[in-house]
């Protein structure tokens, strides 16, 4: 596996697949059941910190099945609640199995990374790890007990043997006890979440948020990314919450709450707001959020180009795109395929509708079914909740700081290991690339000797044969000296004088000593006194660099490849 992104999943997105071994049940019945144990588990009115759960019928082929998928941003809980859900129909249903997958791949073997077995890796990954019976399933690699299918597996062959063999692909307990303590704090840890905030709104933004809860969390994400682009066209819709306005409390999570927060304190910097003050800027934010939804609400049937570009981009980074040219005839087919990705993820289109249909529908002096807290004044209305989560006391940075420190001992143990490793082979290595250097060679190669064993090694002899090869390598060598002759001429293969060659060296020795003295007063001297060249060091380091520079083989890779070295 080359490590590059084959899946359309987009990041902080965790994309759910349920499927049902029964082959009467209809989806749209599923539907509805599970949506109903998630409402009554989490209840109706959940804020998101993104987008919500969701699950709609779909056709992979000849496969049927429930399709969601889930953005949750910076808020990985969100994710770990979805597991938690999913686990939680499993065991309601005996006859569902869901399986799921993010931007990272199969999460939960990343959460249980100690414990899988050494043969699963990401390429004998897929297709092979589910949620079945309140337990994570793991169809095993092939073997004659199991009858399990060999190779990559398609998903029409997973569920066939799931449907006969699921009690064989529960996975070990190690691994069912990592997943049941990551999720040992959930639903509560997600329900404890809700920050309840007292603004200012218009009375028509307080009832449609009464009437769908879940569109504060879109509109939050509206107003703190809001750009020029944004803001054009909110201007150019010239739509503002009509009604009075009035004081409310919000219903949002504590990532909403920090994201127009920390939007409200960059504007006004120094300055202190009061509680009245902050509440009525707070709600300008959240009005400013739900108009510019209502704005691109009247503008749904064209794409929002900014964040499919964005998501293409996103893609493209993580090696979708496998390296395709782009306008080819697969490069193409992967983008629609990614395009028919992001459509199906982005569920705001009928929440859309809905919200342009309630405000010109919307009139002040009509009653209201919805339970609205609103008040004429702040203090009139029930107490908001406390900020203080977002402050870190002492002791939690302590605990955090532990906890980084021990991360980082961990990491530096596995980094005194694999240099280790290197320091034990490296004198090894150097002695190789010396022996090479010193090693004779000719217009056929080089002749590198072979390090001798240690331990003894019987040597069958046949003299027969041993004569027989000498005599054959020495008419060999004859004529290849007799065929070199030709291209010599006789003054070439005169004998060279002995003193003509005496006085060749003295001339060479002459000029090295006159450079060594005249190097002596240079800063160069110096240095090299002060660091000496560690040549075997110097030479590790060229080679891993030529290594680098190579595409795919050249002189480096010939040269190891004859000293028995992997590149």
């Amino acid at each position: 596996m080359n490590g590059a992104k084959t899946s359309t999943i987009a990041d902080d997105t965790i994309e759910y697949r349920v499927f049902s071994l029964n082959k009467t049940t209809e989806l749209e019945s599923l539907k509805k059941s599970c949506l109903a144990l998630v409402e009554e588990t989490i209840g109706s009115k959940f804020i998101w910190n993104e987008q919500p759960f969701n699950l709609q019928p779909y056709n992979d082929g000849n496969i049927d099945m429930l399709l969601g998928r889930t953005t949750f941003d910076d808020v990985v809980d969100d994710e770990w609640l979805i597991v938690y859900l999913l686990k939680k129909i499993t065991a309601t249903f005996d006859d569902v199995i869901v399986q799921m997958e993010d931007a990272d791949g199969q999460f939960l073997l990343i959460e249980a990374a100690d414990h899988i077995p050494k043969w699963l890796t990401p390429d004998t990954a897929t297709n092979r790890v589910f949620l079945g019976q309140d337990k994570l399933l793991i169809i095993p690699s092939a073997d004659v007990e199991s009858q399990s299918p060999t190779g990559s597996l398609q998903i029409d062959q997973s569920l066939a043997f799931l449907s006969t063999h699921m009690e064989r692909c529960a996975a070990s307990a190690p691994i069912q006890k990592c997943i049941k303590e990551k999720l040992s704090n959930f639903p509560r840890k997600s329900l404890d979440n809700i920050h309840r905030l007292n603004v200012r709104l218009p009375r028509s933004g307080v009832e449609f948020l009464a009437a769908f809860p879940s569109s504060v969390s879109r509109a939050v994400q509206a107003a703190s990314t809001c750009d020029v682009i944004d803001m054009s066209l909110h201007r150019r819709t010239r739509f503002a919450l009509p009604g009075q306005d009035v004081w409310t409390q919000v219903r949002v999570t504590r990532a909403h709450y920090a994201k127009i927060n920390h939007k409200l304190m960059r504007k006004f910097k120094a300055i202190t707001l009061s509680p009245d003050e902050k509440g009525t800027e707070l709600g300008k934010m959240l009005r400013l959020g739900l108009e510019i939804l209502y704005a691109k609400s009247l503008h749904s049937g064209s794409v929002d180009e900014k964040k499919l570009q964005a998501y293409i981009k996103s893609l493209a980074d993580k090696g979708y795109f496998q390296d395709e040219m782009e306008g080819s005839r697969k490069y193409m087919k992967l983008e629609a395929a990614a395009k028919e990705a992001f459509a199906r993820s982005e569920c705001g289109n009928e929440e859309g509708e809905k919200m342009v249909a309630f405000f010109q529908s919307w009139k002040e002096e009509a009653d209201t079914e919805y339970e609205l807290p609103i008040a004429k004044r702040r203090s009139e209305l029930p107490a908001e909740s406390d900020d203080r989560f977002m402050e870190i006391d002492d002791t939690t940075l302590d605990r955090l700081m532990t906890n980084m420190n021990e991360g980082f001992k961990k990491l530096n143990e596995k980094h005194k290991d694999t240099a280790r490793g290197v320091d034990q082979t490296f004198p090894d290595f150097a002695d190789k690339i010396n022996g090479f250097v010193n090693s004779t060679s000719d217009y056929e190669g080089v002749e590198v000797a072979k390090k001798k064993s240690s331990a003894s090694t019987a040597i069958d002899f046949n003299p027969d044969h041993f004569m027989a090869s000498l005599e054959k390598m020495l008419n060999d060598v004859n004529e290849k000296d007799s065929d070199s002759d030709e291209f010599l001429s006789d003054d070439d293969v005169t004998d060279v004088d002995d003193d003509e060659q005496g006085s060749d060296d003295d001339e060479m020795k002459s000029y090295y000593e006159s450079m060594a003295t005249e190097l002596k007063s240079t800063q160069a001297a110096s240095a090299v006194s002060a660091n000496p060249v560690d040549i075997d060091m110097n030479l590790v380091k060229n080679f891993l660099k030529s290594c680098e520079d190579e595409d795919t083989s050249g002189a480096t890779s010939v040269l190891l490849a004859s000293l028995d070295t992997a590149k």
